[in-house]
C-alpha cells in the first residue's frame, strides 16, 4: 500500500475504487471486526489488492466490465484467485465466503462457452501476485535504507 501510496478507507462494503477523471483510487474495507474471522478479513483485502493491480498505472486490465458480463467475472476470478495465490504465500488459510457463490455462478456460465477463461483469469492473476510481492519487496528494501540512514 505504502509503496503504492494506495489509501484504505473504512466503509460497510468491501472494493476497490478509482476515479480516472480526478487520479485518485483507494480501497475500501469494513473493519477487522466486522469480519467473523481474521482470515476472511486478509482474504477480502488481499482480493481488493488484486483488483487495485489493474489500474492503468499498475497492469492496466480492463476494469469496465459491468457486474454479470465476461469481463468482470474473469476479474472476479482473477481477483479470487490472486487472494488464495497471496495468502497462501503467507501461510494463511482462506476460508470460502458467502459471496463467492455468486460470482461462481456467472464464472460457469463463462466457462461453458470459454474454455481459456480460466487460464486467462489464472495468468492474470498471477501477474497481479508477483506485481504484489515485487512492490512490497521494493517497499522493504527502501525502509531498510532508511532505517540504515537513520542510524548513522
Amino acid at each position: 500500500l505504502a509503496n503504492e501510496r494506495l489509501q484504505v478507507r473504512h466503509s460497510d462494503r468491501a472494493c476497490f475504487s478509482q476515479n480516472s477523471l480526478l487520479g485518485s483510487e483507494h480501497i475500501e474495507m469494513p473493519l477487522l471486526g466486522q469480519f467473523k474471522s481474521p482470515e476472511l478479513y486478509y482474504g477480502t483485502f488481499l482480493h481488493e489488492m488484486v483488483h487495485s493491480t489493474g489500474s492503468a498505472k499498475r497492469l492496466n486490465r480492463d476494469l469496465s466490465g459491468g457486474f454479470g458480463s465476461k469481463d468482470y467475472a474473469k476479474e472476479e476470478l482473477s481477483a479470487e484467485l490472486g487472494s488464495a495465490m497471496l495468502c497462501a504465500s503467507i501461510g494463511l488459510a482462506q476460508k470460502p465466503r458467502q459471496d463467492q457463490a455468486q460470482y461462481i455462478a456467472t464464472w460457469l456460465r463463462h466457462l461453458q462457452n470459454d474454455k481459456r477463461f480460466v487460464i486467462g483469469a489464472a495468468s492474470q492473476a498471477q501477474k497481479a501476485a508477483d506485481f504484489i510481492h515485487e512492490s512490497a519487496e521494493h517497499y522493504r528494501q527502501w525502509l531498510a535504507g532508511q532505517t540504515l540512514m537513520a542510524a548513522e
